[in-house]
């Protein structure tokens, strides 16, 4: 099974629910980091990715950022 790599961010009060998010969906937590949001990465299996997001991205009312590498580089801007 092919695997994706994840990375968003969250507002502190949304962490909870991004955890039981990637908990439930089964996904690998890979790292999570602390700063003015909490940024998550994450695998999943490739096939699920884009579900999952739509998913997090509904239940977070708009309010989870996806990030790409390069975004990290940047300072976590996306």
């Amino acid at each position: 099974i092919r695997k994706t790599v994840l990375r968003c961010s969250a507002p502190y009060p949304l962490e909870g629910l991004v955890r039981r998010e990637i908990d439930a969906a089964g996904a690998v937590l890979l790292e999570v980091a602390h700063g003015n949001d909490v940024v998550f990465a994450f695998s999943l299996p490739e096939a699920e990715a884009a579900a999952f997001a739509a998913r997090l991205n509904e239940t977070g009312h708009g309010r989870i950022a996806w990030l790409r590498d390069e975004d990290e580089n940047e300072g976590g801007r996306a």
